[in-house]
């Protein structure tokens, strides 16, 4: 059974939101997380930062989903106190508000964290950058799911969880892979 998250009631604060920024067409980006919005007091506290995608390597997509998809805006939905980047809107809406948004995006990258939950609820299909856990364990199979060391199947001896070059996947891959994506492709549950 996929889980259902109800955010239908939010609807209308979502696109009070899209109006108030001017926007249209959008895709979702998420490159660091793991901090939980409960704890949340404008320091920067993660309990596994080698989930998030490097920086130099994030703006690099951002700039070829910009290039590639010129009418769409990039919306960069992480906490204010994570990294900021050019040629994108910072997401200030409530965690719920970002998965009733989601229903409406172009799709979305991401790493191990809430737009990768968020897309089997939304029905929404994305690529997710995987670093210090495994896409067998936390991972949907409607999404492209990539590895520095595993682009296509999880080969699990191949799979070090302190290994820093985990998320390190290529912009230009990233972006092949998301304008490949099988939207068509039956929103599931979980990893096969």
């Amino acid at each position: 059974m996929r889980q259902k998250l109800y955010t239908g009631h939010l609807q209308k604060n979502v696109k009070k939101w899209l109006d108030k920024n001017n926007i249209e067409k959008y895709i979702l980006v998420q490159f660091s997380g793991g901090q939980s919005p409960l704890t949340y007091n404008g320091q920067y506290n993660n309990i596994n930062p080698n989930r998030n995608y490097q920086p130099f390597l994030a703006q690099q997509v951002i700039n070829m989903l910009k290039e590639e998809y010129k009418d769409a805006t990039i919306i960069d939905c992480t906490l204010p106190n994570e990294p900021a980047y050019f040629n994108t809107i910072k997401c200030d809406l409530h965690w719920s508000e970002v998965h009733e948004l989601m229903k409406d995006a172009l799709g979305f990258v991401s790493i191990d964290s809430c737009l990768n939950h968020f897309s089997a609820s939304a029905e929404k299909h994305g690529v997710v950058i995987w670093g210090s856990t495994r896409w067998t364990q936390f991972g949907y199979s409607h999404n492209k799911n990539l590895q520095f060391h595993m682009k296509d199947k999880w080969k699990e001896e191949k799979f070090i969880d302190s290994d820093p070059r985990n998320n390190m996947v290529e912009p230009k891959l990233v972006i092949d892979e998301y304008k490949k994506l099988d939207k068509t492709k039956q929103v599931a549950c979980a990893t096969e």
